[in-house]
Order: C-alpha cells, then sequence, then structure tokens
C-alpha cells in the first residue's frame, strides 16, 4: 500500500461518505482501502505532469491483488497531460475497494507512470 494513501470519512447527518485519495499511485495495489464493503462515486484522476497516458485499475471484490496478473473490475483512461473525472450518480457497489495504476491497458500490464499520478475516489 502507498505512504501516500489517505482515507477520510465524513458524515453530513444525511450522507456517510469517505474520500480516498493517494498522491502518489503507481503499479503497487492499494488493497480494501476503505476496510468494509460500500458504493463508489466518483474518481478523478489528475495525470496532468505525465507525458504518458495511464490507466487506473479497481477491483471491487478482490482482497488479494497481483499487479500484472489480476483483471481489473474497471478501468479508465486518462490521457496524457490531463485530469478526468467519472461520475457514478447511482454509484458502484464494492465489498473490498483496490485500486492501481498502469501505463497499459493490459491485464498483464505492471509497468508504472514516471511522475506521480494523483487519484482521488468519492465512495459510501
Amino acid at each position: 500500500m502507498s505512504a501516500n494513501l489517505k482515507v477520510a470519512s465524513f458524515d453530513s447527518g444525511t450522507l456517510a461518505y469517505k474520500i480516498v485519495s493517494d498522491t502518489t499511485l503507481d503499479a503497487t495495489a492499494n488493497i480494501d482501502v476503505t476496510a468494509e464493503a460500500g458504493s463508489l462515486y466518483a474518481i478523478d484522476i489528475d495525470n496532468q505532469d505525465q507525458s504518458d497516458h495511464c490507466f487506473v485499475k479497481l477491483s471491487l471484490t478482490q482482497s488479494a491483488i497481483t499487479v500484472g496478473t489480476t483483471p481489473p473490475d474497471i478501468m479508465i483512461r486518462a490521457n496524457s497531460a490531463t485530469k478526468r473525472r467519472v461520475v457514478i450518480p447511482e454509484g458502484v457497489a464494492f465489498s473490498k475497494l483496490s485500486f492501481w495504476q498502469t501505463t497499459l491497458g493490459t491485464d498483464a500490464s505492471s509497468s508504472t507512470a514516471a511522475s506521480p499520478v494523483l487519484v482521488t475516489l468519492v465512495t459510501s
């Protein structure tokens, strides 16, 4: 798990949610980041410092991830020098939320970007 992984819980009285953020996401999987089941509502990818695109990969059920072998349930491409936001209004249910990043969109990829990729998730 990344040393730059942060998880913050909020409860407004109406809605309880968590913000999960990794400021240097790479090909090392952050496993079961919320430590409980929930729903994923938004994914922000900041790939502005990259000269190559990246693929953020998410697993919704696995507690053991082998980068380069474990197929992701969700894969999102972020082009080089861009930011990308994916909003899922109804949410996607997960039992164990894990995520990592590679530079190729194949299950067998374990290559990582040269510069940090910032990824933020909004979950319940």
